[in-house]
C-alpha cells in the first residue's frame, strides 16, 4: 500500500485511542484522522502507529510499577515520585529478577534479588555492575500513557582521548 492514504473518521474519540484499532494495520501508508472537532484532526505517519495506549498515570502508584505484556516480553512501566514515566523490560540484566517488584528511587529502580541499581532512562546497571535491560519509549498525553513496543536503541559515541 505504499503511498496510499488511510482515512479514519472519529466521533469525538481521542486520536490516540483511535490508534489502538489501527495497530494491526500492515503496509506503509499515511493516516489522516478526522474528528468531530477540527482542532483534533491529525495526519500520522506509519511510525506513529507503533504507540499503544496502556492506561493512565493514575494506574501506577508513585515510586511503583505496573506490567504489560507484548507477546513473550513483560514490560514494567514505572512512575517516579515526580510523575515521570519510564518503561523497561521486567528483567534485571544480572539474574533476570523482576524489576517491577521493587521501589523506584530517583531515576532508578533496584532489583529485589541482588540489589542491582538500574537506570530507568537507559536500562543500564549503575555503579560497578555491568549489564543492560531493554528500555522502551513512553509518552504522556494528559494523564494517558502511551508505550512504543520497540525497545529504544542506545547510541554510543567514541571517546575523544
Amino acid at each position: 500500500m505504499s503511498g496510499q492514504q488511510l482515512v479514519i473518521i472519529g466521533n469525538g474519540m481521542a486520536p490516540g485511542r483511535m490508534l489502538e484499532y489501527l495497530f494491526e494495520a500492515q503496509g506503509d501508508f499515511d493516516v489522516t484522522i478526522f474528528n468531530a472537532e477540527p482542532r483534533v484532526n491529525v495526519a500520522l505517519s506509519r511510525t506513529e502507529l507503533d504507540w499503544r495506549f496502556i492506561g493512565t498515570i493514575d494506574d501506577i502508584p508513585r515510586q511503583g510499577a505496573r506490567c504489560v505484556e507484548n507477546n513473550e516480553t513483560k514490560i514494567a512501566v514505572f512512575r517516579t515520585a515526580d510523575d515521570r514515566i519510564f518503561a523497561l523490560e521486567d528483567k534485571c540484566p544480572h539474574k533476570n529478577g523482576p524489576l517491577s517488584q521493587d521501589i523506584v528511587h530517583g531515576g532508578c529502580v533496584t532489583c529485589p534479588l541482588h540489589n542491582w541499581v538500574i537506570s530507568l532512562e537507559t536500562g543500564t546497571a549503575q555503579g560497578a555492575d555491568e549489564g543492560r535491560t531493554a528500555a522502551f519509549p513512553v509518552r504522556l498525553d494528559g494523564r494517558d500513557i502511551y508505550l512504543q513496543l520497540h525497545p529504544r536503541r542506545l547510541t554510543t559515541r567514541p571517546l575523544n582521548l
